[in-house]
C-alpha cells in the first residue's frame, strides 16, 4: 500500500518564489494528494556565528565519519594530483573539500532522499538532479555525476557563491529485484537512514535504500543570531539574501540547546521566525544562558520527543524522523556547545537548492537550520590561546614515535581515530595508564570542539597575538 503523509503544509504558491519556477513546479506538484510517487528528504544546513551574527568561515572540520565507499570526487582529484599537504595534527579533508576551506560558510549535512511507492507499482527508472547555489555537492552515494564549479582553480578550488554545483543520478531504478547489494558498513551515521521503510534503489551498479549527498557552501545562513551587549540575550531574525525572492512565510519551530559534557543538556523552545517580509529588525529574543538547575541528562529524551513530533508534522514519516534524529546523536546531542535549530520552510530550500525529477512526484523536503554559537567556555579557551605561552608540538611527535615503536597496533588505532576526530586525544589522555600529558594550550584547543580550527583562525584574524600566531604555526593551522 502507498504510504501517504499528513495533509500538505500551507505554503505560498511556488510560482511566487520568482526563482526556478518551471523546474520546481515540474518536480513538485504539491497539490496532488494521491500522487503515485512520494519523495521525502531530510538534511541539515549548519553555520557558525560569532557574537555579532557574522558568519565564521572554514567550518568543514571534523565530520561524522562516512564509510569509505562514499564517492568524493574533489578529494580524489587532489590526491591523484599530489596536492594534499597533510599535517600530523590537522586532518586534511572534511565534507568532501579541503579542511577549513576559507570560503566554506555552510555545511550541508547528510541529506537523504527516500522514494515511496505502492506495493504493486512495477519497477521504474527516474532521473534526479540537485543544484546548490554557491555550493559543492562533494560527497554522495550511490554513484552520480557531480559538477563542482571552480574546483579546478588552485590547490583548494574556488567556491563561488554565485555559481551552482550540481549532482545528478541518471536512471535510478526504483523498486523491483536488486542486481546489486547495499555495501556492508557498521557506521551509525549510515545505518540509521537505512532503517526506513522506503523503496530499494539502484543506480550505476550500486544499491541503497536512499540517495545520499553532502557538501559545503559559500552560502549565508537563513537565520542570524546576535548576542546582546551583556551576553545574556540572543536576538534572532531572518537573514535576507538578496539573491532569493520568495513570498512571506516563516520557519517551523526552533530550539536553543546547550550541551555540557558532565551535566547533560538544557534547552528551551523557540517560536517560529517570520521570513520573506520587509524589514530586518529583531524578530524574537531569547535568554542566552541556562541555570545549572536546568541541565539534566533526561532532557535529551524530552527534546528528541518534541523534535520528532515537529518533524512528522512538517512532512516526514515517523521512521524517517527517527533516522534523522539518530544521526544527530553524537554530533548535535552529545557534542558540547550552544546551538540553535529551526525547521526551514520548503520555499527556502527549493530556492537555495532546487530538486528536479524526471517523473511526476509529490515532494516533502524537511530541512533543518543548525546555527552554532560561540559560548562562554569557548571564549575562555580562546583567551587561553591568545594569552599563551604556546607549546611547540614536539610532545606529539615523541608520543607517536614511542607508540609506533612499542605498540604498532595501538598506534594504528589511535592514528585512524585522530584522522577523523582530533578530539579523540582528550579521551586517549584520560585512559588509565596513558602516558600522554596534553599541553595546556593544546588541551584548550581540543576543548573548543569540532569547529576549533575555524574559531582559532577567526580569532587570529580579528584579535591576533604573538602566542596565538605561534600556536597556529606550530600545529599547522594557518591557511
Amino acid at each position: 500500500m502507498l504510504r501517504r503523509p499528513r495533509a500538505p503544509r500551507s505554503s505560498p504558491p511556488l510560482a511566487a518564489l520568482g526563482l526556478l519556477g518551471a523546474s520546481v513546479l515540474a518536480a513538485a506538484p504539491r497539490a496532488q494528494e494521491t500522487a503515485p510517487l512520494l519523495v521525502h528528504e531530510w538534511g541539515t544546513f549548519t553555520c557558525l556565528l560569532d557574537d555579532d551574527g557574522a558568519v565564521i568561515a572554514g567550518v568543514n572540520t571534523e565530520d561524522e565519519p562516512l564509510p569509505d565507499f562514499v564517492h568524493r570526487p574533489l578529494r580524489d582529484r587532489m590526491i591523484n594530483a599530489g596536492l594534499l599537504a597533510a599535517h600530523d595534527l590537522a586532518p586534511v579533508f572534511f565534507q568532501g573539500a579541503p579542511a577549513c576551506h576559507p570560503q566554506v560558510t555552510m555545511r550541508l549535512e547528510t541529506p537523504v532522499l527516500y522514494f515511496h511507492v505502492a506495493d504493486d507499482t512495477p519497477p521504474f527508472s527516474i532521473d534526479v538532479e540537485v543544484a546548490w547555489r554557491g555550493g559543492w555537492l562533494a560527497e554522495f552515494f550511490p554513484r552520480g555525476e557531480a559538477v563542482l564549479p571552480g574546483m579546478e582553480v588552485g590547490p583548494l578550488g574556488d567556491l563561488d557563491g554565485e555559481r551552482s554545483g550540481t549532482l545528478a543520478w541518471k536512471g535510478v531504478r526504483v523498486g523491483g529485484e536488486r542486481s546489486a547489494t547495499p555495501p556492508d558498513t557498521d557506521a551509525p551515521v549510515w545505518l540509521a537512514p537505512r532503517r526506513v521503510a522506503a523503496a530499494d534503489l539502484e543506480v550505476g551498479g550500486e544499491a541503497e535504500r536512499f540517495l545520499f549527498y553532502r557538501g559545503v557552501g559559500n552560502v549565508e545562513p537563513p537565520v542570524t543570531i546576535v548576542r546582546g551587549a551583556d551576553r545574556k540575550t540572543l536576538r534572532l531574525r531572518e537573514r535576507r539574501d538578496p539573491r532569493l525572492s520568495h513570498a512571506a512565510t516563516s520557519t517551523g519551530p526552533g530550539w536553543l540547546l546547550a550541551v555540557d559534557r558532565e551535566r547533560g543538556c538544557a534547552f528551551r523552545e523557540l517560536a517560529p521566525l517570520p521570513m520573506g517580509r520587509d524589514g530586518d529588525g529583531t524578530a524574537a529574543e531569547a535568554r542566552a544562558g541556562f541555570d545549572a538547575t536546568e541541565f539534566s541528562p533526561a532532557n535529551l529524551d524530552r527534546l528528541r520527543t518534541l523534535m520528532r513530533t515537529a518533524l512528522v508534522e512538517d512532512g516526514l514519516f515517523a521512521d524517517e524522523a527517527d533516522a534523522l534524529l539518530d544521526t544527530w546523536r553524537v554530533s548535535y546531542f552529545q557534542s558540547p556547545g550552544l546551538r540553535v535549530f529551526y525547521l526551514l520552510p520548503q520555499a527556502w530550500t527549493d530556492a537555495v537548492m532546487p530538486l528536479t525529477l524526471s517523473r511526476e512526484a509529490r515532494i516533502e523536503r524537511v530541512m533543518v537550520a543548525r546555527i552554532e554559537l560561540v559560548d562562554d567556555l569557548q571564549r575562555g579557551r580562546l583567551e587561553r590561546l591568545r594569552r599563551g605561552p604556546a607549546s611547540d608540538g614536539a610532545w606529539f611527535h615523541t608520543l607517536t614515535m614511542e607508540l609506533a615503536r612499542d605498540d604498532p597496533k595501538a598506534f594504528a588505532a589511535l592514528w585512524g581515530e585522530l584522522i577523523a576526530r582530533p578530539g579523540a586525544l582528550l579521551e586517549y589522555a584520560a585512559r588509565p595508564g596513558s602516558r600522554l600529558v596534553l599541553p595546556e594550550d593544546y588541551r584548550a584547543w581540543l576543548e573548543l570542539g569540532r569547529f576549533r580550527q575555524a574559531l582559532v583562525l577567526e580569532e587570529l584574524r580579528r584579535r591576533p597575538t604573538e602566542a596565538l600566531g605561534a600556536f597556529a604555526t606550530a600545529y599547522g593551522l594557518a591557511r
